[in-house]
């Protein structure tokens, strides 16, 4: 796995539909790796059985606030 620093370096120029580990999720976010996990916000994008990501266009769209959750439970289209 690459350095995190090294990926936060390169995050404005990652594709959207680049896998990044929840580590680097929790750190660009300001969020616990622990609400990554739960937060439903974050879609896992599993590699393998067991390793797993978060897809950057859909951590760019909740820093966004596009994904942000509503009063009635409803995500925002």
């Amino acid at each position: 796995m690459a350095d995190i620093a090294e990926i936060l370096k390169r995050w404005p120029s990652l594709p959207d539909e680049a896998v990044v580990h929840c580590k680097v999720t929790a750190a660009v976010t300001g969020l616990s790796e622990r609400t990554i996990r739960y937060d439903p916000r974050f879609e896992r994008v599993y590699l393998t059985k067991t390793r797993y990501g978060n897809r950057v266009g859909s951590v760019r769209k909740v820093l966004a606030g596009l994904d942000a959750p509503q009063p009635n439970g409803m995500l925002k289209a």
